[in-house]
């Protein structure tokens, strides 16, 4: 189990205590469902004696108390999930999903990651990632995802060099202005899943840049020291989603535990299904 899972476990349920009272619905809630049990068993034998009611098959109801009981949701999260922000928030950075709010599926973007003539080094780059999203190493990804991710890319180049011809400025201060510069700072406006999004992204980038290649000119030449500054911050940027999540645990902690106000409970599931 992750470190804090067993607490969003219990905040899922978490719910106000009410006192006798709710010990007193609870009672007036078994005893209903009993009750209804004890009519349909009572409906059943009335049929079953009755020479010229309709007959029917054992399968058609149940005279067991438990399997009309066990119908009953024991939980809140046996109910469907309503809120997209409850999935594990650590999917999204393996599986391309879009966690990104200002991502949209737009063919022009696409066409941009699809020209064959890229009109400087930078986007030679974004136009070989977005084809290397495709390929076996990146479990071949939809076009949709493959879309996000290039724009991800694309996106914290231009916030770091906006209308810079190449991917240098990722090697700045030994590769940590992406920390310093665009990580920080979005903590303040994205969600972690968001952020770790995009550095997971980022990551697949780094490792499509500093691949070892055999035959050179497939992509744009790097200086050796940028090189060497991107291949050593891969193994880095699993700490930075760590230290992401863990400065924003309580915002999301305090934001499952407002949520606890308005969010149904089991007995309110079960008392509106007596209603």
């Amino acid at each position: 189990m992750k470190p804090g899972e067993l607490l969003n476990n219990h905040l899922r349920v978490a719910r106000h205590y009410q006192g006798s009272t709710e010990v007193t619905a609870v009672q007036d809630m078994i005893r209903a469902m009993r009750s209804q049990v004890a009519t349909s068993t009572t409906t059943t034998n009335t049929s079953t004696t009755n020479p010229s009611a309709p007959t029917k098959s054992p399968s058609e109801f149940t005279t067991n108390p438990s399997a009309s009981i066990s119908s009953t949701p024991t939980s809140v999260t046996d109910l469907p999930a309503s809120d997209p922000s409850h999935k594990n928030e650590s999917d999204s950075e393996s599986n391309g999903e879009n966690l990104d709010p200002d991502f949209e599926a737009d063919d022009d973007l696409n066409a941009y990651f699809e020209d064959p003539n890229p009109s400087n080094d930078r986007h030679k780059w974004l136009v070989g990632f977005y084809r290397y999203l495709n390929t076996p190493d990146c479990g071949r990804k939809r076009n949709k995802n493959r879309g996000q991710h290039a724009r991800q890319v694309q996106k914290i180049l231009e916030d770091l060099d906006s209308g810079g011809g190449d991917i240098n400025i990722l090697s700045e201060d030994e590769g940590y202005i992406v920390w310093t510069e665009w990580v920080d700072p979005k903590m303040e406006d994205l969600s972690s899943g968001t952020i770790r999004s995009y550095l997971g992204t980022y990551q697949m980038f780094l490792n499509y840049v500093t691949m070892e290649r055999v035959r050179a000119g497939q992509v744009p030449d790097l200086p050796s020291d940028v090189l060497l500054i991107l291949r050593a911050t891969i193994p880095k940027l699993k700490g930075w989603r760590k230290t992401v999540d863990l400065e924003m645990r309580p915002q999301r902690n305090q934001k499952r535990l407002d949520e606890c106000d308005y969010r149904l409970t089991t007995l309110d599931v079960d008392l509106s299904q007596l209603s």
